[in-house]
């Protein structure tokens, strides 16, 4: 083993040693478990090796429990080389279960930041496992804080987790809730440990409202609006932030217009896995022109109450030569799935693309979007008769299932004005198409008319020309007579 494996195996040891002491005989209740084979991997000391330092620590007192798939963190340590170990008591040891992620804020009280970060099993030994925190490097602060809400392992339906009403849970949270704080390094590490109140996520539903933008066969660029509905294990009364990890994916699906019998199942194509993390504000809004649809707008922060009201909505409104009603409504699905949560997070928008009317015209199903996953919130501030609270959230991490909660329709209706307007287009259209044989139509029409005179008019020349006649006879009678 190298001297610098050496050092920094010394420095674990010692500042696991402080944060077990601390834990045990501070506010940390240790959980019995118990010790059995030694797995070491890649080079690390061994866990019960680490947890040993302690002379407090009694392995014997975490007892295996098979039918329990929980989490358990026992304590945290820092590495010579800047990592981070987190040490958890696993009490069934049969089915390879293990840890995923982990949410830990560096900032405490007023400057909480969660992160999600992923876990690299280390190595165990019967209930203890040890991992090491990727992708996170120690600072250099004299004084580091590790606020950890949770810790997360994979969703098994074997192991009894719940299925989700709609959509998928693909990872389970177990709550920590411990603060460590480190000071000093080497020889003069410290560490305390101590409780920290949390906020449990107790129903859940995860989906997107599609804000059209054109009319349904046209559709070129509309808007997908992300959102998660929940409850909470406290009284709420005003929300006022809220932050929220998840996970995008462009996706890009494909199909031919003609099934010539073969796999014609389409294909897909899809962009690089992203993570983002947002933080939302009860005085944010969102919003998106919908071109014939008006323009959509919302609030960022909102009760499942307002939520509903502002995705059922009726309107009308003058569009130059046209009247158009709009019609924006939740399907009875998404209202069962919203309706008995509290609050609802709109946090993230992406866009829709229906290619179906593209030039080429070769494809029946062709469209572009974003896929949104593993949504979780990381953190709520909010106010309780009075009292304001910043905590970390207990919560898993669901997809929803790729339907959007509402339809979205628009009818068109002539003005009188814009009647008008269509009568003389008509007539000038009309009179472009017969222009060429335009003459021919007015000699017809004259000689039309000529008739139609000489036939109303033809009576009254008969009556004319009788008469005539008469007068003729009679003046050649009186002629006769003289």
């Amino acid at each position: 083993m190298t001297s610098k494996k050496v050092r920094t195996m010394l420095l674990s040891f010692a500042i696991l040693l402080a944060c077990l002491v601390t834990c045990i005989f501070g506010s940390f209740n240790p959980i019995t478990a118990y010790a059995s084979s030694i797995t070491i991997n890649g080079g690390y000391t061994d866990v019960l090796e680490d947890l040993k330092v302690s002379e407090d620590f009694d392995a014997d007192s975490y007892k295996i429990n098979e039918k329990d798939y929980s989490l358990q963190v026992i304590t945290i340590a820092e590495s010579e080389d800047k990592e981070l170990f987190v040490y958890v008591y696993q009490p069934c040891t049969t089915l390879g279960i293990r840890a995923t992620t982990i949410n830990i804020s560096t900032g405490v009280k007023d400057n909480l930041n969660y992160k999600n970060y992923k876990l690299k099993f280390v190595n165990s030994r019967g209930v203890f496992y040890k991992y090491v925190v990727e992708d996170f490097i120690v600072n250099n602060d004299e004084v580091r804080y590790y606020d950890i809400s949770s810790i997360f392992r994979a969703w098994d339906n074997n192991l009894g987790d719940k299925n989700a009403d709609a959509g998928t849970i693909s990872e389970v949270p177990f709550a920590v809730g411990k603060q460590y704080t480190m000071s000093g390094y080497g020889k003069d590490v410290s560490c305390s440990c101590s409780d920290i109140e949390l906020i449990t996520i107790t129903d859940k539903y995860v989906g997107f409202v599609r804000y059209y933008t054109m009319w349904a066969d046209w559709i070129q660029a509309n808007t997908d609006s992300h959102f998660v509905a929940f409850s909470t294990d406290k009284q709420i009364d005003k929300l006022m932030e809220a932050d929220v990890y998840f996970k995008t994916q462009y996706h890009h699906y494909g199909r031919p217009t003609i099934d010539f019998g073969g796999d014609w199942q389409g294909t897909n194509d899809f962009g690089k896995i992203q993570e983002h993390y947002v933080t939302l504000n009860a005085d944010n809004y969102g919003s998106v022109h919908g071109g014939w649809y008006g323009t959509y707008t919302w609030k960022r922060i909102s009760t499942a109450e307002e939520f509903i009201a502002s995705n059922n909505t009726n309107s009308m409104y003058n569009c130059g030569v046209f009247n158009v009603h709009t019609e924006n409504t939740i399907s009875e699905d998404g209202l069962r799935n919203i309706k008995d949560k509290q609050w609802v997070l709109q946090f993230y928008e992406t866009e829709y693309r229906n290619l179906k009317t593209a030039l080429d015209g070769f494809k029946k199903v062709d469209y572009e979007m974003t896929i949104v996953s593993d949504v979780t919130i990381l953190r709520l501030a909010f106010e309780t008769d009075g009292v304001y609270y910043n905590l970390g959230v207990v919560d898993n991490k669901m997809t929803g299932d790729g339907t959007p909660v509402n339809y979205t329709k628009a009818e068109f209706e002539l003005t009188n004005a814009g009647k008008t307007l269509l009568s003389v287009l008509g007539f000038i259209i009309l009179l472009l198409i017969l222009w060429p044989i335009l003459p021919l139509i007015f000699k017809f029409f004259a000689w039309l008319i000529k008739g139609i005179v000489k036939v109303i008019c033809f009576p009254i020349t008969a009556i004319k020309s009788i008469s005539q006649k008469n007068k003729n006879k009679q003046r050649n009678k009186t002629g006769k007579g003289r």
